[in-house]
């Protein structure tokens, strides 16, 4: 649990009994998120479907919890496609898009991608040979 705490030290002897407080902060530790997987699923003559995978670890003692995971893809140092996964709550819930993250194991978390054919895609190398 994050906060501060107060925590009571003590010795104790036949003779003398010493105790105090030491104040001792607890903070939880942050989510680790890695790309675990990019590829390239499909390509059309009219786009590339791509699948993006990422692990989500929980380092800390209890669950967390986790609206969205927002990412940009790049090819050559061209922005192709800005994604997320999951939702920010706005206004009314309804329901809840969001991911309990465990501390036992981590969770994977997927997104397909569909990129249009376009001009920048063409004029990047790495899909020239595909499309």
């Amino acid at each position: 649990m994050s906060g501060t705490y107060k925590v009571l030290l003590g010795a104790q002897n036949d003779e003398v009994s010493v105790s105090q407080f030491v104040t001792v902060i607890i903070e939880d530790l942050p989510i680790e998120i890695e790309l675990e997987d990019l590829s390239i699923i499909e390509v059309t003559d009219t786009d590339a479907t791509l699948e993006i995978v990422f692990k989500v670890s929980n380092p800390n003692d209890k669950s967390v919890i986790l609206q969205l995971v927002k990412y940009d893809i790049y090819e050559s140092g061209i922005k192709l496609k800005t994604g997320q996964i999951g939702e920010r709550a706005e206004g009314m819930v309804t329901g809840s898009n969001y991911f309990t993250i465990l501390n036992e194991q981590p969770t994977i978390l997927r997104d397909k991608i569909t990129l249009k054919n376009s001009e920048i895609l063409t004029t990047i190398p790495a899909f020239q040979s595909r499309i």
